[in-house]
């Protein structure tokens, strides 16, 4: 989720900005647009409240563990982001649990679902998925629930080689 200065953006040719940065690491970044953007405006990027870009996969994190990921998650209350939480604005569907995939078990799929009826796409057949996979996937958030340093670890052990897969190609 974004919100940008358009005027300012403008002003300050962040386009060229993007373009060169993203030329300078030669194309290999893991998530081009995000990284290109993180990396041009570092140090000028404000986090907005998680009620406006709610990750779904936010609800099997504890307030404390995510601060010990990353800092920024400090400069939200906790009250805050468990208010976040309760009335989110935004959903953001992130990991592999995503609402328009056959078989997810996402928390807030009815929700997608029920807007996504009263849309131009409403009836699209799911993405097929693997049900199996989904169904770990979920076993996955639920165990980050009970105990964190779980998803730490198969994060750093099996999600940094697809990564680092990815940076190869």
């Amino acid at each position: 989720m974004l919100l940008i200065d358009l005027n300012r953006w403008r002003e300050e040719n962040v386009q060229k900005k993007l373009l060169d940065f993203y030329r300078s690491k030669g194309g290999k970044l893991f998530a081009g647009d995000q990284d290109t953007i993180n990396g041009s405006l570092k140090g000028r990027i404000r986090p907005l409240s998680p009620r406006y870009n709610y990750f779904t996969n936010y609800r099997y994190f504890h307030y404390r563990h995510l601060v010990r990921l990353s800092p920024v998650y400090a400069l939200i209350t906790e009250n805050g982001f468990r208010e976040a939480g309760r009335h989110p604005a935004i959903l953001h569907f992130m990991g592999d649990e995503r609402p328009w995939k056959e078989g997810n078990l996402n928390h807030y799929r009815r929700a997608y679902d029920k807007y996504l009826a009263k849309t131009p796409w409403a009836g699209t057949p799911k993405e097929k998925g693997n049900r199996f996979y989904m169904a770990a996937y979920h076993l996955m958030n639920y165990g980050t629930y009970l105990c964190p340093p779980f998803r730490d670890f198969i994060s750093h052990h099996f999600g940094m080689k697809l990564v680092n897969s990815r940076k190869g190609s």
